[in-house]
């Protein structure tokens, strides 16, 4: 079982790199963002977690659907793409 501290643990690199963590096709799943490689929504995993799931029991429920490494990528690609200020409103108050 994997744990909580050993997706958080940023010396590891995730499995395939060069692969896009998070993709769209319009032809799957109504074009909802998917982890890569899986018809898993985004969402599920953002859900989860916000209801107090751990990630290792979102890997337990979704065990053979998606991996610890695929789990960390897409976190990461999230945690960046607030870094870049890509999901922040802009405020003037």
């Amino acid at each position: 079982m994997v744990t909580d501290s050993q997706i958080h643990n940023h010396s590891s690199q995730p499995e395939h790199e060069s692969r896009p963590p998070i993709t769209r096709n319009p032809e799957r799943m109504s074009g909802a963002p998917t982890i890569a490689s899986t018809r898993l929504p985004v969402t599920t995993l953002i859900d989860y977690l916000s209801d107090g799931y751990t990630v290792a029991e979102f890997l337990d429920d979704f065990e053979g659907a998606v991996t610890a490494e695929q789990v960390e990528a897409v976190l990461m690609k999230i945690r960046d793409a607030l870094g870049e200020g890509w999901l922040a409103e802009d405020i003037d108050y």
